[in-house]
């Protein structure tokens, strides 16, 4: 038993020298693209989309970043779900109050029963672009952009190659609370295979018009879960490539709760498998892992219980190098996503102190079966909730939207008055 024991430790220090490998690579290459000088351009008109329902909280916050990006020539669209969303009437009376501003506020008018709303909210506002824009960018209302990260979305996308351009976000790992913690983590280590694979985040993605005119674009829009299928399908149908992004990243302080989290997470998986090849993998290899570690467990705890203690506590440091090794692959992306941040927005990072590690490290334990709870749920789910927002799974790469309500206004404060 002291040999197999000896194996697993062996495979597992490979495993984690292949994780610290691509951590390396990809640091890199976030460190040579901040260094890269940046060459004066002729930048192409431009729009923000933008889709909201019932996320009036920051809202006015995110337009006064988005008005203020460097960038010579873009309008900004607001696609609000509904007409009593809470959110129209911030949406208003920011353009009321920046004249100066292209800034366009519409409701949506027409939700796809085989899309999310998001999806109908961007094929309406593709719809209503001014003729001239080259460049269409998405952009969640929670997004903290910089000045210059529309610069930095359409730059790929100028050569001709780059049809498309994704960047991605990071959690502050300071923040509040166990469901953050395993945000964080899962974040953390989804950033690197995400551009492996070619994923995309609709939260920053730009489209040049060569993509989103495409005949088939717009129409596989109102079929879609979500943009990503939609822009994967573009990719395919138009020959040209996925520009992956690894220093545009949007820091993100937000906490969120444990039982949050794993609707998140579980949710982001459930529109991984409805649209890409690599589902199978990304499944299998969350249960193995999970698999693995409850093996090397259990056979750590019979070897102990069986007196092979030499095999017991090999097979226990085999799961402590991996949590280690993680740990620092984590810390070591941090460190690279943090100097990126600071020299391209400005903005300080929070360090992962001893106490963030402290936290850290007791979380860690419960972000794998929490991850493969998530796998597990989201490779059998049948439907999902959204933004309150009920969508059904239909068949492969299919939803039905099947429970919608718009978001209630809050109610208006009452009058206090003397009664005689």
């Amino acid at each position: 038993m002291t040999t197999v024991a000896l194996l697993v430790l062996v495979g597992t220090v490979g495993l984690v020298a292949g994780q610290w490998r691509g951590v390396r690579q990809h640091a890199r290459r976030i460190d040579s693209e901040v260094a890269a000088p940046a060459a004066e351009r002729a930048w192409p008109p431009a729009a923000l989309i933008l889709c909201v329902r019932g996320a009036e909280t920051g809202l006015a916050d995110c337009l006064d970043r988005l008005a203020a990006v460097d960038y010579p020539d873009v309008e900004i669209h607001v696609v609000i779900d509904h007409a009593t969303d809470p959110s129209l009437p911030v949406a208003d009376r920011w353009r009321a109050d920046h004249p100066d501003v292209a800034c366009s506020v519409h409701v949506l008018a027409d939700r796809s029963p085989h899309a999310t709303l998001k999806c109908s909210a961007v094929d309406q506002a593709l719809g209503l672009l001014s003729p001239h824009v080259a460049v269409a960018v998405l952009v969640d209302a929670d997004a903290r952009v910089y000045p210059r990260w529309l610069q930095d979305m359409v730059r790929p996308t100028l050569d001709g190659a780059a049809g498309m351009a994704t960047g991605n976000r990071w959690y502050d790992p300071t923040a509040a609370g166990l469901g953050s913690l395993i945000r964080f983590i899962y974040n953390a280590n989804c950033v690197i295979p995400m551009h492996a694979g070619g994923m995309t985040w609709g939260g920053s993605l730009a489209l040049r018009r060569a993509v989103f005119e495409h005949p088939e674009f717009r129409p596989c829009l109102r079929v879609s879960p979500t943009e990503d299928a939609t822009v994967r399908h573009a990719v395919d149908a138009c020959g040209q490539r996925l520009a992956c992004l690894p220093a545009v990243m949007l820091l993100t302080h937000d906490g969120i709760s444990l039982a949050s989290c794993l609707g998140f997470i579980r949710r982001q998986l459930l529109w991984t498998r409805l649209y890409h090849p690599g589902w199978p993998l990304i499944a299998g290899g969350a249960v193995i892992a999970y698999t693995a570690a409850l093996a090397i467990t259990g056979v750590a705890i019979h070897t102990a219980w069986t007196g092979q203690p030499v095999a017991a506590a090999v097979l226990v440091g085999s799961l402590v190098v991996a949590m280690l090794g993680n740990l620092v692959a984590i810390e070591w992306l941090h460190a690279a996503v943090s100097r990126c941040i600071a020299a391209r927005q400005g903005i300080a990072v929070p360090a992962i102190d001893w106490l963030t590690r402290l936290r850290l490290l007791a979380a860690l334990p419960l972000a794998l079966p929490a991850f493969t709870w998530a796998a597990v749920s989201a490779a059998r789910a049948q439907g999902v909730t959204w933004s309150g927002v009920g969508y059904r799974v239909v068949g492969p790469g299919r939803i039905a939207l099947t429970d919608y309500a718009p978001v209630a206004p809050p109610p208006r404060p009452r009058k206090l008055g003397l009664s005689r």
